[in-house]
């Protein structure tokens, strides 16, 4: 009879390298519906700015006649014709004050699907060393490669409320300039007589006048 008794000593070296490598591939396909309802409410009170020009021109013929019998008996005839030319240009400045409040509300509702398909390719090496009385080196190499495919389907809705106030005031001063020009022409053709039948006698007048104004205003307008 024997008995043998011993010790194992041993010492385990590896390394492992190794490379991955892998492709994605996707596609996402989505549809979205909503549907957008609001309500707009708005008060709006102003004075309107504006800008006139105009000509006017007009003609005035009249003919008088009438006799006086006195001690003295004549007649008088004339004739008045005169034109009236002018023109107004004037701009206005006003003040405008308006409240504005409208409230939007809507409401977006979508569904999105897509699929993702993807494949991992890779490569792993590595070696290991080990001794126990004995060396022993060997080398493993391998692939792994697998595809995924899935697909995702979610739908989203929300809802937006929101309310916008604002006031707005301001004040427009206008001037107001026109001119008016005119022309008076007239002729005065009278006889006058006498009892004692003293010969008649005839005058005649030409006169021309013309007169030309100016005027100016300014104006404050104050709209509440």
């Amino acid at each position: 009879m024997f008995t043998i008794t011993y010790t194992v000593t041993y010492t385990v070296t590896y390394t492992v390298i190794y490379t991955v490598m892998f492709t994605v591939m996707f596609t996402v396909t989505y549809t979205v519906k909503y549907t957008v309802m609001y309500t707009v409410t708005y008060t709006v009170k102003y004075t309107v700015m504006y800008t006139v020009t105009y000509t006017a021109k007009y003609t005035v013929m009249y003919t008088v006649t009438y006799t006086v019998t006195d001690t003295v008996t004549y007649t008088v005839k004339y004739t008045v014709m005169f034109t009236v030319m002018f023109t107004v240009t004037y701009t206005v400045k006003y003040t405008v004050m308006y409240t504005v409040t409208y409230t939007v509300k809507y409401t977006v509702m979508y569904t999105v699907t897509y699929t993702v398909k993807y494949t991992v390719t890779y490569t792993v090496t590595y070696t290991v060393t080990y001794t126990v009385m004995y060396t022993v080196t060997y080398t493993v190499t391998y692939t792994v490669t697998y595809t995924v495919t899935y697909t995702v389907k979610y739908t989203v809705m929300y809802t937006v409320t929101y309310t916008v106030t604002y006031t707005a005031k301001y004040t427009v001063m206008y001037t107001v300039t026109y001119t008016v020009t005119y022309t008076v022409m007239y002729t005065v053709t009278y006889t006058s007589r006498t009892p004692s039948s003293t010969p008649s006698r005839t005058r005649q007048v030409h006169r021309h006048v013309h007169c030309h104004v100016h005027r100016h205003v300014h104006c404050h307008v104050h709209v509440k």
